[in-house]
């Protein structure tokens, strides 16, 4: 490409933009029909709609993709109580129709690598990108080639608050149960909020680990 064209979309809107109004200046004095400059300036604002309609287009699949992790993350919450309440009080033939795994027969030996054992995930947020947070966790979260889960975890469940740590675990929402970091989500505000977010390792039994500290950070609209 010509190397005084930029090579983002916006930054081309913006080139675009500067020249067709120079042209409406100075065009015709260097030759340029009013027709000519005309056409032009209705590509460029055709251009900058289409770039535009991509954009809201980006924000509404981000959007339901938050949205599809939190309805799923929040149903798998309960699915766990749940099943833990029925692995206590169901015969085989109940948990097996129920689609519940049997518990072992023999007690296993305590695992090294036990959950609730594990040191919580380490996170890192990345507010680079607007209306974005990239959530990075783990036990190296600041170089993914380098972040491999601890043996034995499924993933870990993130937790986010508005405005400040909660007092209580009532005052956090569930984000999603994540199995491959990093995880996005997707911002509306349109003004300066903090966002708190907090994570847990679950195993493949869906046996949670202790939470992590709290990381945080402010997102500009």
């Amino acid at each position: 490409m010509i190397n005084y064209i930029p090579t983002t979309d916006p930054t081309k809107i913006l080139w675009m933009l500067q020249l067709v109004s120079w042209l409406d200046t100075h065009g015709e004095a260097h030759g340029f029909t009013a027709t000519e400059i005309a056409d032009f300036n209705t590509k460029v604002t055709e251009s900058q709609t289409a770039l535009n309609a991509h954009i809201d287009a980006l924000d509404i699949a981000h959007s339901a993709t938050v949205n599809k992790n939190m309805v799923i993350g929040n149903a798998i919450g309960i699915a766990h109580k749940y099943v833990q309440k029925l692995q206590h009080n169901t015969t085989d033939e109940e948990q097996i129709a129920a689609g519940l795994s049997l518990p072992d027969k023999v007690t296993p030996a305590p695992s090294p690598y036990a959950v609730s054992e594990l040191a919580p995930p380490l996170l890192l947020l990345d507010f680079s990108i607007r209306h974005e947070i990239i959530i990075h966790w783990g036990p190296n979260p600041s170089d993914e080639h380098q972040n491999t889960k601890p043996h034995g975890i499924l993933g870990c469940e993130i937790q986010y608050a508005k405005e400040g740590t909660p007092q209580n675990d009532a005052g956090w929402t569930t984000l999603c149960l994540n199995t491959v970091s990093p995880e996005l989500h997707h911002i509306p505000d349109t003004d300066p909020t903090t966002y708190v977010y907090r994570a847990r390792y679950t195993d493949k039994r869906l046996n949670y680990g202790k939470f992590s500290t709290p990381a945080e950070g402010i997102v500009n609209g």
